[in-house]
């Protein structure tokens, strides 16, 4: 059981990294002037570990009110879909937003 909680914060942790990278990758970018960044992605490993969860959660059944198989497919699938697509979108917007800036900055000289 105390596996099974384990593996659920291991996977809300990582979730919460995939929010925050975004952020990160742009302070650095901004802290380093524009320096490329070196640094990849972890893989994505939120989909085998949402799958243990799930055999954990058909073979630990007796107090998962919570953590039904539904739950655990609606809320994690779409943890996972919620956070690749932010982490996406941002940085769509981040890459317009500097070119602007760089071609703002390019006519200025």
């Amino acid at each position: 059981m105390i596996v099974f909680y384990i593996l659920v914060f291991i996977f809300i942790f990582k979730i919460f990294l995939n929010i925050i990278t975004p952020y990160a990758f742009i302070i650095f970018f901004m802290r380093n002037k524009g320096k490329k960044i070196k640094q990849s992605l972890l893989p994505p490993i939120e989909i085998p570990l949402l799958l243990i969860i799930l055999i954990l959660s058909f073979i630990i059944t007796e107090h998962l009110d919570v953590f039904t198989v539904k739950n655990i497919i609606l809320w994690g699938g779409g943890a996972i879909l919620f956070s690749y697509s932010h982490m996406i979108i941002f940085f769509v917007v981040a890459k317009l937003v500097v070119t602007i800036i760089e071609k703002i900055k390019s006519t200025k000289t």
